[in-house]
């Protein structure tokens, strides 16, 4: 904690967290249950989006699975590659947003990377846990000064809904204790996709489910609150 506290700015404490959460698991997720407040705005917002900006020049080690849509068709054998068999949740991006942001192509692993170190600080074992990136391309035209090699316009690729069904089938053969946590997967027409999914597949859709969950529950404490008074 006292390093975490001289480290400046957020960015500098949000490289060392991350590496700590990967070298050093028995004191990173003891110190992070004690002081959430120190560690989530250097691990989350408003920090995640300069560390998606920057996330090219800050690159360590691997700590996902990138998945582009150019191995439609072979999504099951990409998968196989993973080195644990047992993958209680996937935290998986298309990067719709980071932030109202434009989409940042691969730099937006670090989205996942996030959402599974706030997995492991709720409780949930690292070894089970699979940050993702489905890459099916940006319309950013920035992407020269993020050291992003585009795979193709969205624009002009195909639907990728074909490209989410295949995964979440292969998903759900090679991991079928698994929960798919879509993170930041923005746009009317994948939301719904997504929800429908819901009736037969464990999925979550943080930016529809998650929002909606934490209206409602402020509406009912507003109600309960108006009540008392």
């Amino acid at each position: 904690m006292l390093q975490l506290a001289q480290k400046n700015p957020d960015l500098e404490r949000y490289i060392y967290l991350v590496n700590c959460a990967r070298s050093q698991r028995d004191t990173f997720l003891p110190n992070g249950h004690v002081g959430p407040r120190a560690f989530c705005p250097s691990c989350t917002h408003p920090t995640i989006g300069e560390a998606c900006l920057k996330f090219g020049h800050i690159y360590r080690q691997p700590r996902g699975m990138y998945l582009s849509i150019e191995r439609r068709g072979k999504v099951k054998d990409v998968l196989q590659n993973w080195p644990r068999k047992d993958v209680r949740f996937h935290c998986v991006t298309r990067c719709g947003r980071i932030l109202d942001w434009e989409i940042w192509g691969a730099n937006g692993m670090g989205i996942p990377m996030v959402s599974a170190a706030v997995h492991r600080l709720a409780g949930v074992p690292p070894q089970y846990l699979l940050p993702m990136y489905l890459d099916a391309g940006t319309n950013n035209e920035n992407t020269s000064t993020i050291l992003y090699s585009v795979c193709g316009s969205l624009a002009r690729q195909p639907s990728s809904s074909f490209f989410v069904d295949e995964f979440v089938e292969a998903v759900q053969e090679l991991f079928p204790k698994c929960c798919i946590h879509f993170e930041d997967w923005t746009g009317r027409a994948d939301a719904v996709h997504l929800l429908q999914l819901t009736a037969e597949v464990c999925v979550y859709n943080d930016d529809v489910q998650g929002t909606a969950g934490i209206v409602l529950a402020g509406d009912d404490q507003c109600g309960q609150d108006q009540g008392r008074s």
